[in-house]
C-alpha cells in the first residue's frame, strides 16, 4: 500500500448564467475563471432585445469545467 495522499483535480473555470441589466430578461452563459475575486462577475455584451451593448451580471453558477475543449494535457 502506498501512503501518498490522493490528488483531487479541481476545475479552474466556472460556467455561469448571466442576465442583462437593461431589464429585458435576456440571459447568456459565459465562462469565468474560478480565481475571480470580488462580487458578481460582470461583462459587456450585445442584448438583441434592445439592439445595444449592455451590462450583464452573474446570477447563477451552472457548473465547474475541468478541461476546456481544445486544451491539451502534458504527458
Amino acid at each position: 500500500m502506498s501512503t501518498t495522499p490522493l490528488r483531487i483535480v479541481l476545475g479552474k473555470t466556472v460556467l455561469v448564467r448571466m442576465e442583462s441589466l437593461a431589464g429585458t430578461g435576456h440571459k447568456i452563459n459565459r465562462l469565468r475563471p474560478k480565481q475571480f475575486i470580488g462580487g458578481k462577475f460582470e461583462v459587456l455584451s450585445h442584448d438583441p432585445f434592445v439592439q445595444e451593448t449592455v451590462l450583464y451580471r452573474e446570477i447563477k453558477k451552472i457548473k465547474t469545467i475541468r478541461k476546456l475543449p481544445g486544451m491539451h494535457t502534458k504527458k
